[in-house]
């Protein structure tokens, strides 16, 4: 009795039932005492066995004092030995214990685990039947698996066969495929051969015709050529003939053109002479009187060219003059440029002039000309015109080529100066 007090206690709490789990263990109930009842009529004992059964509410209950339950009476003694014994019939399950209500409390009841009840052992017959059973059962699963396994395996085999015959026959038929492709390629080949055979035979018989064509044209101006040849050698033997005749008869007029020629040039000889001698008397005279005209011109020119010089040079002193500031140190007014200095930079420019026409008078051009103190030339400007453009053009772009004028003599560049260039 405390060792069953003892299990319930420490045993874990039942689980809420329910209806439906209240049925099927009381269908198991009932299938086990079957079960039992058949088992001691079978084996024909007298040995008494005792059966308890136990039904429960839904609800879990708290565990009510157990009442000790007296043995059901022994079952009536087995019947005489028949062919086919009928089954006995079930015992009447021993009816439920009452359970007291619950006293009221504030919380709900704590379920117990419900008493259990030590039932007799299976005879060993009875096991070695459930064991047969579950043996038979076991067999049967594991029949039906493998035959599940022999369907499946024949299933995969098959699809695997199938998926064999129809690669196999898509192979068949790219075999097939490739080989009519191929013969269809191969008589394609031939015909493509054949066919440029044929061009080629007909490409042969196309170029001999065009060489006997060509033969025949070179054959025909060979002889066009030689008869030419043949008629330019007469015509010029003809020629020769001619030539031959005229020069004997030109050599004869030439002849007596010289004699006459003679003649002719003795006394023209004598009156050139005399010609001459009174030319020369007179060009004598007229070079004198020029000689002295012209050096009374080239005096009154030197005089005008030396007053215009100072003119100018007065100018460009006096605009030097005005640029200078008076605060340099101890420094007067710049002098102008010396005599030469002009005739200097003419020389420098004029090689520079690219000008090939011809200019009657030998007119004059005026280029006013700026620059640094190094001499480089800043800008040039024509004040005078020659009355050629042409020239005026030749001589600006000179002075831009030349690119910078010489120092004077005092290793100064006077700026601005303004020269004169004439093409003679």
């Amino acid at each position: 009795m405390s060792s069953n007090a003892d299990r319930l206690e420490f045993a874990p709490p039942r689980d809420k039932g329910s209806p439906r789990a209240f049925g099927l263990a009381l269908l198991v109930h009932a299938l086990l005492i079957a079960a039992l009842t058949w088992g001691v009529n079978w084996k024909r004992t007298d040995d008494a066995a005792s059966f308890e059964a136990e039904l429960w509410s839904g609800v879990p209950q708290p565990a009510a004092p157990r009442q000790i339950q007296a043995p059901p009476p022994p079952p009536p003694p087995p019947p005489a030995p028949a062919p086919e014994p009928p089954p006995a019939p079930a015992p009447e399950p021993t009816p439920p214990v009452p359970t007291p209500a619950p006293p009221p409390r504030p919380a709900p009841p704590v379920a117990k685990a419900p008493e259990i009840k030590e039932t007799p052992p299976l005879p060993d017959v009875d096991i070695a039947l459930e064991k047969e059973k579950k043996r038979k059962l076991l067999q049967q699963q594991k029949e039906a698996e493998v035959l599940k396994a022999q369907k499946l395996q024949e299933k995969r085999e098959a699809e695997l066969q199938a998926r064999q015959a129809r690669e196999l026959e898509r192979k068949k038929e790219k075999e097939q495929q490739a080989r009519e492709e191929l013969a269809e390629r191969k008589a394609r080949e031939v015909a493509e051969k054949a066919e440029a055979k044929k061009q080629e035979a007909r490409q042969l018989a196309i170029e001999k015709e065009k060489e006997k064509e060509k033969e025949k044209r070179t054959a025909a101006a060979n002889a066009a050529a030689a008869e030419k040849q043949k008629q330019a050698a007469a015509a010029a033997a003809e020629k020769q003939k001619q030539v031959a005749a005229e020069k004997q008869k030109a050599a004869a007029a030439n002849a007596e053109k010289q004699k006459e020629a003679a003649a002719t040039a003795a006394a023209a000889k004598q009156k050139a002479a005399a010609a001459t001698a009174a030319a020369n008397a007179e060009k004598q005279k007229e070079a004198a009187a020029a000689a002295a005209a012209a050096k009374q011109k080239a005096a009154a020119a030197a005089g005008a060219e030396k007053a215009r010089q100072a003119a100018i040079q007065k100018r460009i002193m006096d605009m030097a003059g005005a640029g200078n500031s008076d605060g340099s140190s101890g420094a007067g007014k710049a002098s102008g440029p010396s005599a030469g200095y002009a005739g200097k930079v003419r020389a420098r420019v004029l090689p520079n002039v690219v000008f090939n026409d011809d200019i009657p008078g030998n007119p004059k051009a005026e280029v006013e000309v700026r620059t640094t103190a190094d001499g480089t030339i800043m800008s040039q400007r024509l004040i005078g015109s020659s009355g050629n453009k042409a020239w005026d053009d030749a001589v600006l772009k000179a002075i831009v080529r030349t690119g910078s004028l010489p120092r004077d003599v005092d290793g100064r560049v006077p700026t601005p100066m303004i020269i004169e260039f004439r093409p003679n």
